[in-house]
C-alpha cells in the first residue's frame, strides 16, 4: 500500500538551508489558506498540477506495486510586490543550489511500509501565485520532485 502522507514527510524533513537557515515546511495537511509575512520565507509541499502524471502500475500480481509521483516543493520568500531585482535573483540561485545538493536524483525517501527515490528534480525560479486564483503572488522557486515508491 502507498504511503504518500509518508512520502512528503520524508521530503519535508530534508533541510534546505541557504546560509545556515533552513526555512519552515508546509504538508498538504498543513498548508495556509493564504501566506502573510511571518510565514515568509517557506516551503509548501503540493501535489504535482493536473497536467503531471501519477501512475500506479502493477510489478506482481497480488504484491507490489511501482508508485510514480509528481510533488511540487514551492519555496516561497516574498510577494512580487516588494521588488524583483537583483538581489531576488541571487537569492533563487542560492536556493536553487542548496536544494540540489540537498535533493536530487537518488534521493532516498524511505518510510516505515514503502521504498521509495527521488528520480528527477526540476527547479524554475520565478513568480508563482499562491493560493491558486488567489491573485496573490510571491517570488520563488518551483522544485518539481519525481518520485518512485516500490509499495
Amino acid at each position: 500500500m502507498s504511503d504518500l502522507p509518508g512520502l512528503y514527510a520524508a521530503l519535508a524533513a530534508i533541510p534546505v538551508t541557504v546560509d545556515g537557515q533552513a526555512f519552515p515546511v508546509f504538508t498538504p495537511g498543513e498548508l495556509p489558506s493564504s501566506l502573510h509575512t511571518a510565514h515568509l520565507p517557506c516551503r509548501l509541499l503540493l501535489a504535482g498540477d493536473a497536467r503531471e502524471s501519477n501512475t500506479v502500475e502493477a510489478l506482481t500480481f497480488g504484491g507490489a506495486r511501482r508508485n510514480v509521483w509528481q510533488i511540487l516543493d514551492l519555496f516561497l520568500w516574498s510577494p512580487e510586490n516588494q521588488s524583483y531585482g537583483l538581489a531576488d535573483s541571487l537569492t533563487a540561485l542560492d536556493y536553487m543550489n542548496a536544494y540540489a545538493d540537498a535533493i536530487h536524483a537518488g534521493t532516498p525517501l524511505d518510510t516505515a511500509t514503502t521504498r521509495a527515490t527521488v528520480t528527477g528534480v526540476e527547479l524554475k525560479a520565478g513568480v508563482f501565485p499562491y493560493p491558486t486564483g488567489s491573485g496573490m503572488r510571491y517570488a520563488g522557486v518551483c522544485c518539481h520532485v519525481t518520485v518512485v515508491e516500490i509499495a
